[in-house]
């Protein structure tokens, strides 16, 4: 009969496996924005149909672990400058792709609280080289994102330095392209690759957990029923030499002279 202990540990494995699969999976990423355009600013959204707002937050997301979460803005209030915290010291936050998709982010929910550039470039008192290009060499944007040509712009060509409707939707109308940054011909191959490379090692993982698992429980049976066989052979022995005495059924001689004995294991040592 088999020990109660081994069906409880049976009855676990469903839950290892699954502690096993949350495990092997990648760490999720998130880039986000709870911010959100009102009508009339489609023109500047990226290739993917992502407003300014999550935009912005593909470009932040690049120094921060692919992670941010780009907020609403409250009524009266700007986006923080880069010495606002130590987090926003870094080189996409200082780029010239934040800055414009922040303030688009600013203008297109209805909020005229932007920031002139010189403000903002001042403010990336950590390296002020990082304020000399749309986006920042040797980063790339997860998800395949892209930026609008108007965000690339110098923010130094704007009106008084400062990010505007106007000048953004001119330029716009003479180029409405989209740039990813850094990007290589075989950028979008690698990607699929990654992706593969990761579902296989997900799936790799899961299977050998379960096998390993298997495996285990196939080898605590074993040890069960070995442990059950040598339980049982200790108390044979304890029990001492048996006999078989010829001509009876139940051990009973008739003639003890002539009884014949059955060698066990404790009579050989």
């Amino acid at each position: 009969m088999v020990s109660s202990r081994f069906y409880q540990f049976l009855s676990i494995i469903p839950y290892i496996l699954t502690i096993l699969a949350v495990q092997v999976h990648a760490a999720s990423r998130i880039v986000v924005s709870s911010a959100t355009c009102i009508d009339g600013y489609s023109w500047m959204n990226n290739g993917q149909g992502d407003s300014p707002c999550l935009t912005v937050a593909y470009v932040e997301a690049a120094c921060s672990e692919n992670n941010y979460d780009q907020p609403i803005l409250d009524p009266g209030y700007s986006y923080p400058l880069p010495n606002a915290s130590t987090e926003f010291q870094n080189p996409c936050y200082c780029s010239w792709s934040s800055y414009n998709l922040m303030m688009a982010c600013t203008l297109c929910q209805g909020t005229n609280a932007t920031l002139q550039w010189p403000q903002w470039a001042s403010a990336c008192t950590t390296n002020l080289s990082w304020t000399e290009e749309y986006f920042p060499s040797g980063y790339v944007l997860s998800g395949n994102a892209s930026i609008p040509y108007w965000a690339t712009i110098d923010p130094t060509t704007w009106t008084y330095e400062t990010f505007n409707i106007l000048d953004a939707s001119a330029i716009y109308q003479t180029n409405s392209s989209y740039i990813t940054p850094n990007a290589s011909p075989s950028s979008s191959s690698s990607s699929s690759s990654s992706k593969s490379t990761d579902v296989g090692a997900i799936v790799g993982g899961t299977v050998g957990g379960a096998v390993a698992l298997l495996l285990l429980a196939i080898g605590a049976y074993i040890l069960y029923r070995r442990h059950t066989y040598r339980k049982g052979h200790r108390a044979i022995n304890r029990q001492g030499t048996a006999f078989i005495f010829p001509g009876t059924h139940r051990g009973i001689a008739s003639d003890t002279s002539n009884f014949i004995p059955l060698i066990t294991t404790e009579t050989r040592k």
